[in-house]
């Protein structure tokens, strides 16, 4: 994983590169072992590449840029390295093909490099690296576009294509790399991070997108659709490549889908289908092993990522687990990683991290700017803490297991009750009701309140449930103004199989994978999800529902896929936690220093009376409600007023 940003003006040609520099500069964070500078002149046919005081020692053919002064220019690139495959100089980028016509800044990697470079070797081309970048860029001249559809990994990459005098922009199959685009008069700008795209455009003044502010609140999540917290700043499209025309325009080509069909019952066996599953999963978590420098594993305790610390250990000598843990609390989900570990004790070097319960309000002066957008719970944090643990040891890239609630159902709120209804709208009335007993038996005799919210937010008619019990705040107490005119987008589709690609997609994935990647690539620290090669996805989305919810088990197939391989307590375990976060007391327990940081503060969408008076009432009732609108002011205060949070 690196850093990438860059433009392509309209009209006229630039001199400078401060911009560029200054968002190079925003993004050290991202790759503190390299930078490079490539500018070009698409009419006159000339590229010049730069090193910057910031290179690695022995780059070469590439000159040196002094102060802001840049040759005639349309075109630039900007690339911040941060080395996973081949370490060597030669791993430099902005990086060109040995022939000198195809030139790309990358963030991301290739897991499958080796294959197809073998492929690319036996057709003739010639390489002069072993990085996967060069590999990436080859593919392309062998292939065109068509060659994402080759590559198995994640990329945000720009690229020129010097005989078509063309630049090209794209994102991998699930959006995992992130890529924020700005279209102005000027011309069409992009960047790893938000923070450097405004940094590139500092004259502009980036208002804020309401309707962002409004999704926020209401359902506890950002990025909606792409879009972003600044009124003209989005994502470009995951699964989209993007030819950037003379004229500053995009014109994009979306080359890749979820499966549009699932197989029946009578198709596959469930047999079969597990054995499938746990093969894809396995390869996929084989080929995330694949690094040039120590890979590292981040263990929950919950089933996705057992599964893959699991098949770690059968495909590594050795492997270093770390976990969170809460002691003494009900969040506290270190035994059953503990049960996990002493499954494959001898291949796991095991580390707990115990967390300071304030030490988010430490640094939130420092998180709140570094991430730049309002986050859904502070856990953000104790995330940052465990993987700054493991870079501390030493590693660079982390695997997790993010994704497999999505590709297989594992969300009770999200995904069970939709589930009955699809049954029930298949008349299968006596398998609907044998599901929801099940269901209220393996979580323990009554409905959770996950569930409940569930039927408030998905059965038609029954949201007097969600709001009545969850939502509802006196309104003495509502510290939330919503903007005139604006309503929360519609939440998820009542059906099951639109509400999973929802999900996968624009409702949920796209924060997930940004706030991972500004989060984790503050430190840097790569991270990679064997439940989100494109082949596992594909798989999962092609399964019958039938077997993803079974028995009153969220994620069933998965669960038998793994029986053998892991400890009953975390294969059939009823209670799911996620990333657990002791939010309730947390917030109960910082009132006064939060509130403390927050005041004064001028954002016209909070009542700070009404937040301090409502905060008992909040934390009891709705507390990710309550940390949204706490979230909210953080950024409001640190991004917007530019206001330092000290209490």
């Amino acid at each position: 994983m690196c850093g990438v940003a860059g433009y392509h003006l309209k009209a006229g040609l630039a001199t400078e590169s401060r911009r560029i520099r200054d968002a190079l500069t925003v993004m050290d964070h991202r790759g503190p072992d390299d930078e490079g500078i490539t500018f070009i002149d698409l009419n006159g046919g000339t590229a010049t590449d730069f090193l910057t005081e910031r290179s690695a020692a022995g780059v070469r053919l590439c000159r040196q840029l002094r102060n802001n002064a840049a040759p005639k220019h349309d075109v630039c690139f900007g690339h911040r390295r941060f080395s996973i495959i081949d370490l060597s100089p030669a791993g430099h980028q902005p990086l060109w093909t040995v022939d000198g016509n195809v030139c790309v800044a990358v963030n991301g990697e290739v897991y499958n490099f080796v294959e197809i470079r073998r492929e690319l070797e036996d057709m003739g081309f010639r390489f002069a690296s072993h990085s996967d970048s060069e590999v990436l860029a080859v593919a392309y001249q062998a292939w065109g576009p068509a060659c994402f559809a080759k590559l198995n990994g994640f990329w945000a990459l720009c690229l020129f294509d010097a005989k078509r005098k063309q630049v090209l922009l794209a994102r991998d199959r699930v959006g995992k790399a992130p890529l924020y685009v700005f279209e102005g008069d000027e011309g069409f700008f992009w960047a790893s991070e938000i923070n450097a795209l405004r940094k590139m455009l500092s004259s502009h003044h980036f208002g804020v997108n309401l309707q962002a502010v409004v999704d926020f609140v209401e359902w506890q999540k950002r990025d909606l659709y792409g879009t972003t917290f600044f009124e003209g700043i989005r994502s470009l499209p995951s699964a989209t490549f993007a030819l950037l025309k003379h004229d500053g325009s995009l014109a994009e080509h979306r080359y890749w889908d979820l499966p549009s069909e699932r197989l029946r019952t009578t198709d596959i066996t469930t047999k079969q289908a597990a054995c499938e599953l746990r093969n894809r999963l396995e390869e996929a978590t084989r080929l995330r092993l694949r690094a040039d420098v120590p890979v590292a594993m981040q263990l929950s305790g919950g089933l996705d990522s057992s599964a893959v610390l699991a098949l770690a250990a059968a495909n590594s000598p050795r492997v270093s687990a770390f976990t969170v843990s809460f002691p003494g609390t009900e969040y506290d989900e270190e035994p059953y990683a503990r049960a996990v570990v002493q499954r494959y004790f001898e291949k796991i070097d095991y580390t707990v991290v115990e967390p300071p319960d304030d030490e988010f309000l430490t640094y939130a002066d420092e998180f709140v700017a570094l991430m730049g957008e309002p986050f859904h719970s502070p856990n953000q944090f104790t995330a940052n803490r465990i993987w700054r643990k493991i870079a501390d040891r030493g590693f660079k890239v982390n695997l997790y297991g993010t994704g497999g609630d999505e590709v297989l159902a594992g969300y009770p709120r999200h995904h069970f009750f939709p589930f009955i209804r699809h049954q029930i709208r298949a008349r299968q009335l006596s398998t609907a009701l044998r599901e929801l007993l099940l269901m209220t038996v393996r979580s323990g005799g009554i409905l959770p309140k996950e569930l409940l919210v569930g039927i408030g937010r998905t059965i038609p008619g029954a949201e007097w449930i969600y709001d009545r019990l969850f939502r509802s705040t006196p309104g003495h107490f509502e510290p939330f103004i919503i903007p005139d005119g604006l309503r929360p987008h519609p939440g998820p589709s009542a059906s099951l199989e639109v509400r999973m690609r929802e999900l996968m997609t624009d409702l949920l994935m796209n924060y997930w994978l940004r706030i991972d990647n500004q989060n984790s690539m503050s430190i840097p620290l790569e991270l990679r999800s064997p439940f989100l090669d494109y082949r596992v996805v594909e798989f999962g989305f092609n399964l019958p529902l039938d077997y993803l919810i079974r028995d009153g088990w969220m994620k069933w197939l998965l669960r038998d896929a793994m029986d053998n391989e892991l400890p009953a307590v975390v294969t059939w375990r009823k209670r799911k936690m996620g990333f657990p976060f002791p939010l309730r007391h947390w917030l109960g327990r910082h009132r006064e220093r939060i509130l403390a940081m927050v005041n004064p503060i001028d954002c016209p969408f909070l009542d700070s009376t009404r937040l301090e008076t409502g905060w008992e009432f909040l934390a009891k009732r709705n507390p990710g409600r309550l940390w949204c609108l706490v979230s909210l002011a953080l950024w409001w205060k640190r991004c917007i007023q530019g206001e330092s949070l000290t209490a």
